[in-house]
This record gives C-alpha cells, structure tokens and sequence, in this order.
C-alpha cells in the first residue's frame, strides 16, 4: 500500500477503503449437458466452507433420466453427405 503525498491523496484513500468490499460474491454453478448438481457437490461444500453463498440449480432441461451412454446409437449414418473436400 502506498503512502499518500496530499490530503487530496489521503482523502481518496480513506474512501476507496471504506467501500473495498468486504462480503463475499454469491457464485452460480451451470452444470453442462452431461452433469447434474450432484456433480458440483464437494465444489459447493468446499465454498461454502469458505465463506461463499453458493446456488447450482438443476437446470430446467434435465430431469432424474441419465444421458445416452451407448455409442451405437451416436454412430448412424448421419442425415446428409459428410463434405469430401476438407
């Protein structure tokens, strides 16, 4: 921290530290595709342990069902010609 050189300077200093904040953000965790917030548990633990209010929802397109995990059924013949000129 730097000494200030005027009131001027002193003044400006007194009040950037009165407003320096001194709560902690509210994180927001946005599972993907493939997670659920289960996934994201020991993350939200460890930051609240640490002071942080922390929300991960269960995003509206989800639901209790677990993805496709057979590749078979990604594998198809897709619905139009790959480009052959790449």
């Amino acid at each position: 921290m730097r000494t200030p050189n005027t009131e001027e300077e002193e003044e400006e200093e007194e009040v950037m530290s009165a407003v320096k904040p001194t709560v902690k953000p509210t994180l927001v965790i946005i599972h993907g595709g493939w997670h659920v917030p289960e996934s994201y548990e020991k993350l939200v633990v460890a930051l609240e342990k640490a002071g942080y209010e922390v929300h991960c929802p269960r995003l509206p397109s989800t639901n209790q069902v677990c993805p496709r995990t057979l590749l078979d059924l990604d594998s198809t013949k897709p619905p139009h010609p790959l480009p052959t000129n790449m």
